[in-house]
């Protein structure tokens, strides 16, 4: 079994333990919910992200050409959204999001890969906001929505909306305009 098995089987139910039951937050004060929630939707955040690169991850392993040796067929389902919605407990349209979404949080790491933290530091300073970041990635035109979803500057639904809304260019002598059209886009998030 791997570390990070171990690691999650351990943390789990220190961190389910140690959550506000929804029928008992009568012990916090006003300000206590407030730094709760506020802490547990970053922590919400971080664990969507590595769910979505799973899922994607999930997919690729269950791709048809592997036919009977793909993860999905090995486990009884058709297809990787069909077993990331049974391994999650998603409705399948979220399964299938949590895979695009992954996909994109994978495409960012490759052209943009993230900071490397400063001596003291636990995690790096991500960029400032800025769409001229942006505009000088290399890669697709789905290149900036991947980014912007890695540094926060966009939410996976906003992410996803955009990639899947705008589709995939006609022509390659589209994909410029696709690009400009996803730049003032995320201006616009």
């Amino acid at each position: 079994m791997s570390s990070v098995i171990d690691a999650l089987r351990s943390l789990a139910p220190v961190v389910a333990g140690s959550l506000p039951c929804g029928s008992d937050p009568d012990g916090l004060s006003a300000a206590e919910e407030v730094e709760a929630a506020r802490l547990l939707g970053g922590i919400r955040s971080q664990l969507d992200e590595s769910i979505a690169v799973l899922a994607a991850d999930i997919e690729r392993r269950c791709a048809r050409e592997l036919g009977a040796d793909g993860l999905a067929a090995r486990n009884g389902f058709t297809d990787g959204a069909g077993l990331v919605q049974d391994l999650i407990g998603v409705r399948r349209d979220e399964a299938a999001r949590l895979i695009r979404v992954g996909g994109l949080l994978e495409t960012a790491e490759a052209v943009a890969p993230l900071p490397v933290a400063e001596p003291g530091e636990s995690e790096p300073a991500p960029p400032a906001r800025s769409i001229e970041l942006l505009r000088a990635l290399d890669g697709s035109w789905a290149a900036p929505v991947a980014v912007a979803l890695r540094y926060g500057w966009l939410s996976a639904a906003q992410a996803d909306a955009l990639r899947t809304g705008l589709g995939t260019p006609r022509a390659p002598e589209f994909a410029e305009a696709w690009r400009s059209a996803v730049l003032e886009l995320i201006g616009d998030c």
